[in-house]
């Protein structure tokens, strides 16, 4: 029930909202999230969500008073929502003892549902608002994900969603929604470590802190008039509260230096209004202080005028002919906010202001839209000329109307009576008596549409079966839903819209093209000034070329989320197609304890490089290092990752199916069952003829498509002895050039007695598989990693892995040949390791790694500045003992991934003559 429910309301949320636009959806984290957006548009607004983002499984938190209206209960019921109780709910009769009672219980239910996999939507405003602002945030978003995290619980991310209607509060029927996903913010395990160690004042100064980012990060994504308290933060405001005795009303008094400045009133019952009449008080001290007068139009701000406002200068700023999506749109009006707040007090802008504002006027007066003026009121074309491109139109639209026409207007006339009941139900329970709010306008229409067709329906079909019969009944509710998509995709009343154009243009010529010349004036004022005070570089004569300045935006914000990748080494939900990397299976034809056991090479390349990079990875890891993916490709190496059979992206076979038991991943009784993989990647590599097809072909149809100069095998922990043994036994070893070793496992961090007894596992006469540890015990370390990197598991599981004596044997041998001198390398290597590792055993890393270079005594240098030796050492300083020292490249800090990173590129550099770009 619950998912019929669901795709009836968001096919419902579709049919209301002609668009629903989704932007940042690289920022969703692919693991389970609470995702805190504002609340503009009651019930519309968590339909909204779920349909913008139909992969994620949703429950959202609701006021406790919805559980008990009539139909809304049933639907919040059905969708499995959380009800949160609240003081100022005037719905809810709850004692205070009860109320704290429900909001555990929502706590409870909230960890819960996110351990299972769902995500979270909640509106931390408290309520549903159409004044574009945001409202004064409730802690109980930041103190969920910190109630989560106690106890060793996941690290839930926060995900701002802001949520911009086309029209105030989308009660426009089919309008356009953008769903603009921000950067997710991060939880500590500093803060979570003060939130348990603290008391109640401390743990609400720590949510408090939390729900200031989620705002600053909230405002970031939506079209919102600013806080205007944070606007006069260089005059030190202070506020008062002055009570009327006489009325019963009280007001707000915003006083700056020898100046006050007064709200409106407000009842003295009305206690939830004191922050809003702040925030008024503010917003009447800001305009005043910089110049703001009735002259210009800008004694009395509205907060929904000034977004309006902004608005239709960024309509006239814009050339008639380019079509901008909703992303670009509110990037575009954002822009127009910052330059109008900070050059405020400007003359020359209080006058363009002002004439903006003679402009909405007029348009008011003549009921139209600048939409109209732009489209057919342009250049110098005679009346009857601009007449004829109206008419055009409505030529166009009948001509749609002659084979849509009639089932349209069928669909129209029938769907009348739901949508006149529809439309009272919004004026008559959505707008607010008192303050004229409409936020829930379009919840009740929705509502109202929902359930009068629900019933109309199938009453429409039985009365058809019983005047008519079954056939007629049969294809009553096709023959409405199909009448219902005609009249909303073809409107009969599109013709009379451009017939109506036409009769303005007639009767109003000489004040229509006054307006044209207005709006030609205002335009290049408004470019012009726009130019001036541009806020990026890039929206320097941007009308000029929308296209090519959207592109260059475009590169910038990639740029900039490249950066932000790679200083919080966040792996998220499309991180891997967003770097665009590409995988191909590996066809195995020996040593497959499974028939459809494969590889999986996975790799980004660059045009301009030829050298590359081939990452083999150690037990139960892959590549997911997307954060330092960049950083290699600018030093000019390609990037290759090898997942080899029953490993990574590998266990899951050529036939879409399991390959291996999860806990068996990564088992091997001898890593040289893996030489038949590396072998087959190192041919692709230097093959130069290029692979032709799609991501279905496997790394045996062809090449790799270059020549390249040089190839550098990669190799962390255990793969670091597969690495090493291919290096003296693989048949492609000769085209290797150079080695890094990350955290080899030349020895491990064990006890003598432990490390005894896994040395000689194998010496026992026990089969290959019998299993020493059946594994399944959650693994510190890899939960560590997942909580700062949020990656699948396919990539590393969470869980320790079984070990078998042919494993122990397989890593025994593979360390004995390197003690032996056996495993000796005549090409350049680095190994990197950290103080922070307490896997390995560090002594014994240094030592061994004599044995691994012919002359290394001679070539020993941990400072990196001879880039001539053959071996060089880089050990990664850390102060904090983390386990994720085990990989360099995900250190406890951004800090010393930098400096690992930085470590790498400077041998590479200094090796193979690349200079970073």
């Amino acid at each position: 029930m619950q998912k019929a429910i669901h795709a009836l309301l968001t096919s419902a949320a579709r049919v209301y909202l002609r668009k629903i636009e989704t932007r940042g959806v690289s920022h969703v984290p692919n693991v389970p999230a609470i995702y805190a957006g504002n609340h503009p548009s009651g019930l519309i607004d968590p339909i909204v969500v779920m349909s913008a983002l139909p992969e994620k499984v949703f429950c959202s938190v609701a006021k406790a008073s919805l559980f008990s209206a009539p139909v809304v209960s049933y639907l919040v019921k059905t969708m499995e929502a959380i009800p949160v109780a609240k003081a100022d709910d005037g719905d809810m009769k709850l004692t205070a003892e009860e109320r704290k009672k429900t909001n555990q219980l929502m706590f409870d239910t909230t960890k819960s549902r996110l351990m299972n996999g769902r995500n979270i939507v909640i509106f931390p405003e408290g309520t549903c608002h159409s004044s574009p602002t945001i409202k004064s945030l409730k802690i109980g978003t930041a103190k969920m994900a910190f109630e989560v995290a106690l106890n060793n619980g996941p690290r839930i991310p926060i995900v701002p969603l802001g949520l911009s209607y086309s029209s105030p509060s989308g009660n426009e029927f089919r309008g356009s929604v953008l769903v603009d996903v921000g950067r997710p913010i991060n939880l500590t395990d500093e803060q979570v470590e003060r939130y348990e160690r603290g008391d109640r004042g401390a743990r609400y100064e720590l949510c408090s802190e939390l729900t200031e980012k989620i705002e600053r990060r909230l405002r970031d994504c939506t079209i919102r008039v600013p806080n205007w308290i944070d606007q006069l933060e260089h005059h030190n405001p202070s506020f008062e509260k002055i009570t009327n005795d006489i009325d019963s009303t009280y007001t707000v008094v915003c006083t700056v230096g020898d100046k006050t400045f007064a709200s409106s009133a407000a009842s003295l019952s009305n206690v939830r209004a004191a922050s809003e009449l702040k925030l008024e008080a503010a917003k009447g001290a800001f305009f005043s202080l910089n110049g703001a007068s009735q002259s210009t139009k800008m004694a009395e701000v509205i907060d929904q005028d000034f977004v309006e406002q902004m608005h239709l200068a960024r309509r006239i700023y814009k050339p008639h002919d380019v079509s901008l999506n909703l992303a670009q749109y509110a990037s575009l009006t954002r822009n127009f906010m910052k330059i109008a707040l900070k050059h405020v007090h400007s003359s020359r802008f209080q006058q363009i202001w002002a004439d903006l504002s003679d402009y909405r006027e007029a348009l008011k007066e003549l009921n139209i839209t600048d939409k109209y003026v732009s489209s057919h009121s342009k250049g110098s074309d005679p009346v009857n000329e601009r007449l004829n491109k109206l008419r055009t139109g409505a030529k166009r639209d009948v001509v749609k109307l002659a084979f849509f026409g009639p089932l349209s207007l069928v669909g129209t006339v029938l769907h009348s009576p739901i949508i006149a009941m529809a439309f009272q139900a919004g004026q008559i329970m959505g707008i607010e008596k008192h303050t004229g709010d409409i936020s829930v306008v379009a919840t009740m229409r929705l509502l109202t549409a929902f359930t009068t067709t629900c019933i109309a329906y199938p009453t429409a079909a039985a009365a058809s079966t019983y005047f008519y019969g079954a056939p007629a009944g049969a294809a009553a509710i096709p023959f409405l839903s199909l009448s219902a998509y005609a009249a909303i995709k073809y409107p009969v009343f599109s013709a009379v819209s451009s017939a109506r154009g036409s009769y303005t243009l007639l009767t109003q010529k000489d004040s229509v093209d006054r307006l044209r010349d207005t709006r030609a004036s205002l335009q290049h004022r408004i470019r012009e000034w726009s130019d001036e005070h541009a806020p990026e570089p890039e929206m320097v004569g941007w009308w000029k070329d929308p296209n090519a300045g959207v592109e260059r935006i475009r590169m910038k914000q990639k740029m900039f989320e490249k950066h932000l990748l790679e200083q919080e080494r966040i792996v998220k939900l499309g991180s891997f197609e967003a770097a665009e990397m590409r995988s191909l299976s590996i066809k195995l034809a020996k040593n497959k304890r499974q028939e459809n056991e494969r590889a999986v090479l996975t790799f980004k390349q660059d045009d301009e490089n030829r050298k590359c990079l081939l990452w083999i990875p150690g037990r139960n890891d892959s590549f997911f290092h997307v954060h330092v993916l960049q950083r290699f490709l600018d030093v000019g190496f390609d990037v290759y990752a090898l997942d080899m059979r029953r490993s990574g992206r590998a266990k899951v076979g050529d036939d879409g199916n399991p390959a291996v038991e999860d806990r068996f991943a990564h088992d091997s009784y001898d890593f040289r069952e893996y030489f038949e993989e590396i072998d087959a990647t190192m041919k692709f590599l230097k093959n130069p003829n290029k692979l032709v097809g799609d991501d279905e072909m496997h790394l045996q149809d062809g090449g790799c498509g270059k020549v390249y100069d040089g190839i550098v095998m990669y190799a962390h922990s255990t793969g670091a002895l597969v690495a090493g043994q291919y290096a003296t036994g693989g048949a492609w070893r000769g085209a290797i050039d150079g080695y890094i070793f990350n955290s080899p496992f030349w020895s491990w961090n064990l006890s003598p007695l432990q490390k005894s007894a896994v040395q000689n596992a194998h010496k026992a006469g026990l089969p290959d598989s019998f299993v020493i540890d059946e594994g399944g015990a959650p693994n510190d370390y890899s939960l560590s990693m997942e909580k700062r990197y949020n990656f699948t598991k396919m990539l590393k599981s969470s869980k320790n892995l079984a070990t078998t004596v042919g494993w122990c044997k397989a890593v025994t041998l593979a360390q004995e040949e390197l003690k032996s001198g056996n495993m000796v390398l005549d090409q350049p290597c680095l190994v990197l390791s950290s103080t922070s590792d307490e896997v390995l055993d560090a002594g014994d890393i240094d030592r061994l790694s004599d044995f691994l270079v012919v002359g290394r005594q001679d070539g020993k240098d941990k400072s990196l500045e001879d880039t001539g030796a053959m071996l060089v050492e880089r050990v990664i300083e850390s102060t904090v003992r983390e386990k994720s020292g085990h990989d360099v490249l995900a250190a406890d800090s951004a800090v010393k991934v930098d400096e690992a990173m930085t470590a790498i590129e400077k041998w590479l550099i200094g090796r193979y003559g690349f200079r970073m770009i």
